[in-house]
């Protein structure tokens, strides 16, 4: 049996409806993982004592990224509802973001302690010096190495 151009257009028109919902939700957890992330790795260093923000002692990045995530698995909302699977949805994405920026402290931090960042270097491992562009470690590596004859 064939369907009518009317049955066709309502089904082409629920699948671009299917699909840009799809798209939305995609893009706002995007925004809303690199947001945190963002506003986490700021607060970390505006507000934290040695740039790292505490909660009872914890980083609040750790504790912020598994709250949301106990939130989200825990089934706020758990109705099958398009908005109640968007908050859960959204739980997870911030939750996502608190945990990069936890992990992207941990892994600076353990760098710096490994000596990958040397004096005046911060742990994104380049060195400012005024008036000239940036000085990147593998090209200080590459160097020294070179030096040494090993190049």
């Amino acid at each position: 049996m064939a369907t009518s151009k009317l049955e066709r257009a309502r089904n082409a028109l629920k699948n671009a409806r299917e699909r840009s919902e799809e798209a939305v939700a995609n893009g706002l957890t995007s925004v809303l993982t690199v947001g945190t992330a963002g506003a986490m790795g700021y607060a970390n260093i505006r507000f934290g004592e040695n740039d790292r923000l505490k909660v009872a002692g914890i980083d609040a990045d750790l504790a912020g990224g598994l709250l949301f995530h106990a939130l989200g698995f825990a089934g706020l909302g758990a109705a099958r509802s398009g908005r109640a699977q968007m908050a859960t949805m959204a739980m997870h994405a911030v939750g996502n973001g608190m945990l990069c920026s936890y992990a992207i402290a941990k892994a600076s931090e353990i760098a710096v302690n490994a000596g990958y960042a040397g004096p005046g270097q911060g742990a994104s491992g380049m060195r400012q010096v005024s008036g000239r562009q940036p000085s990147y470690m593998h090209q200080n590596i590459y160097a020294r190495a070179s030096a040494e004859g090993r190049v």
